[in-house]
């Protein structure tokens, strides 16, 4: 018999090891932004000397210094190559039907769609673009925009009828258009329009990298359950206080 889920907690831990022993079908959607390369094949490379805040054509700042230490933490504590085989079979054994939302890199796509081909998956690529995208494009187009991957089982839950704009493939946005709390924070009306579109109130939904945890804010602001696990211990109580904050009123745990 399997453990019983910590539904609406934030856990400290590698996800590998923390859904070890949780039941078979006992999530309904999962939603994650992993550590993932930006650029090339390659490592992205932080540059020592960045020590200051610059700007853009925009006058927009980016790359700021405390941002910077944090994707070198980041980067030292996970690398920054995801490599979505050696967790997808442990997610997806959770799931009820696969019902998946993961943001990546254009270098792992061909491994995500493969994947939904050879488990006959339907799919699709949303994409966040960065209207104020860093300016730099010697060789290449801007880096102006991430890519989130949808896998979804036959079966698996679909709103069709949460209005026409929640369908878009492409949400528009500014790096730096919210009070950041992590580097690779996510817009928060983003992650909300996926969650309405892949789940019901009530279902419990997992984000295994959680970080300053926009998902689990997402969950409990629609009326869902949230499970989210991140190593860094820093992010996972940087969550916690995000979360009470949001809802004073209801208790959110973290687990070591």
């Amino acid at each position: 018999m399997g453990k019983s889920l910590p539904k609406n907690q934030i856990i400290c831990g590698d996800c590998r090891e923390v859904i070890r022993g949780w039941p078979n079908g006992s999530i309904d959607l999962i939603l994650t932004d992993p550590p993932y390369q930006f650029a090339g094949g390659k490592e992205k490379k932080l540059n020592p000397n960045v020590t200051k805040k610059r700007k853009d054509g925009k006058g927009d700042w980016y790359l700021q210094d405390n941002n910077r230490r944090c994707l070198e933490e980041v980067n030292k504590e996970f690398g920054m190559n995801f490599e979505p085989q050696k967790f997808f079979p442990l997610w997806i054994r959770l799931q009820k039907q696969i019902n998946l939302y993961t943001f990546t890199y254009k270098s792992s796509l061909p491994w995500f769609l493969n994947f939904a081909i050879s488990n006959q998956l339907s799919w699709d690529l949303l994409i966040w673009w960065k209207r104020n995208a860093i300016p730099i494009n010697k060789g290449h187009y801007l880096v102006d925009k991430e890519y989130v991957v949808f896998l979804r089982e036959k079966n698996s839950y679909f709103n069709s009828k949460v209005g026409y704009t929640k369908y878009n493939t492409i949400y528009p946005g500014t790096v730096g258009g919210e009070k950041r709390k992590h580097p690779t924070q996510k817009p928060l009306r983003f992650i909300e329009n996926m969650i309405r579109v892949s789940s019901k109130p009530g279902d419990i939904i997992l984000d295994p990298f959680c970080g300053s945890g926009t998902t689990c804010i997402a969950s409990k602001r629609l009326g869902r359950n949230f499970i989210g696990i991140d190593i860094n211990k820093k992010y996972c109580e940087v969550a916690k206080k995000r979360l009470k904050y949001t809802f004073p009123k209801i208790g959110i745990g973290l687990l070591d």
